[in-house]
């Protein structure tokens, strides 16, 4: 029994402090964005509190230069983050020479 109240007042001492919160993004559903467009969903990630973005991309994508300059672009005007997200699912494998965007 005591053992319980302790375990229980000492869960209520654990603090959790996230150091930075990513959402996660499939950039092949933004690939005709504008720039505008990408300042329009960081604003409403901002607005929920999010640090950054999590870019899922695929390797066949071929889109994926051009979405990632207009969203890195944006991201840089905001002050907001990006990380990459590589998606091996969806296209398959990343090779070794293409893997370091």
């Amino acid at each position: 029994m005591w053992l319980s109240a302790l375990l229980a007042v000492l869960l209520g001492c654990v603090q959790v402090q996230a150091k930075a919160v990513f959402a996660h993004f499939m950039v092949e559903n933004g690939k005709l964005w504008s720039v505008d467009q990408w300042k329009v969903d960081i604003r409403l990630a901002q607005a929920a509190y999010n640090d950054g973005f999590a870019l899922n991309i695929r390797a066949d994508d071929k889109t994926l230069g051009i979405s990632l300059s207009k969203a890195f672009e944006a991201a840089d005007d905001l002050g907001f983050k990006m990380i990459f997200s590589y998606d091996y699912a969806g296209g398959g494998p990343w090779s070794a020479n293409t893997s370091s965007l």
